[in-house]
């Protein structure tokens, strides 16, 4: 059985991030502009911007900014906090505003809730908003080949008994993945070429199990 995560957004208005601190968020921010470094963005396309817990310390108060989210009630904690700030409810996997282009496009943990064929139409879209100097960056996405050793509590700070891991384990093979699709890298980067994208996969500072995808148009 998957989860319904339209249905599972509705309602909320925190994003569920694991420690809600100014480090927390200012660390992820550090970690995610030196995977673009080299990129001065001007505008900046966030998809799954949430209740907007990343959007000051990303910089993306001072540029030109939309953020897109599926969850009116997120969207609603967000307006609430950055009043000025210009965002849309609109699927990820549908949104395309091909009449304009952006420096950065950028999504934090959100491939985890599309399944590979809704990454593929993700992406497809994303690829008619970039110009040649644009970024495509997608952080924190589940690794699949992480994901027992995720359930069975190998990254966890406190060691957990054997009988403990056995119980993770047997909860991810028997109930629904809370955490949602865990991807290969390899197919994100199948992905990134089939709609004419170079990518590089970097590992992930805070979650040893996720990775990132950075993506540029690929040199004619």
């Amino acid at each position: 059985m998957k989860t319904d995560w339209l249905s599972y957004w509705a309602g909320k208005a925190d994003g569920g991030h694991p420690w809600h601190t100014p480090e927390y968020y200012l660390g992820q921010a550090q970690e995610f502009r030196l995977l673009y470094s080299g990129l001065d963005p001007r505008s900046v396309l966030e998809f799954g911007c949430g209740a907007g817990e990343l959007y000051a310390y990303m910089g993306f108060d001072a540029l030109d900014y939309l953020g897109v989210d599926a969850s009116a009630s997120m969207l609603a904690e967000f307006r609430s906090r950055y009043p000025t700030a210009r965002t849309v409810q609109a699927d990820a996997t549908r949104f395309c505003r091909p009449e304009t282009t952006y420096d950065l496009i950028f999504s934090n943990q959100m491939l985890q809730y599309l399944d590979l064929p809704a990454v593929s139409a993700h992406f497809a879209n994303v690829r008619r908003m970039m110009a040649g100097h644009s970024v495509f960056l997608c952080g924190c996405i589940p690794h699949r080949a992480m994901r027992k050793l995720f359930y069975s509590g190998e990254f966890d700070e406190v060691p957990r008994t054997r009988l403990q891991k056995l119980g993770g384990v047997a909860r991810w093979l028997l109930r629904p993945d809370y955490v949602g699709y865990w991807h290969d890298p390899r197919s994100v980067s199948a992905l990134a070429a089939k709609y004419g994208m170079t990518s590089g996969i970097y590992g992930c500072m805070y979650f040893p199990y996720r990775f990132h995808a950075v993506m540029r148009l690929t040199p004619a």
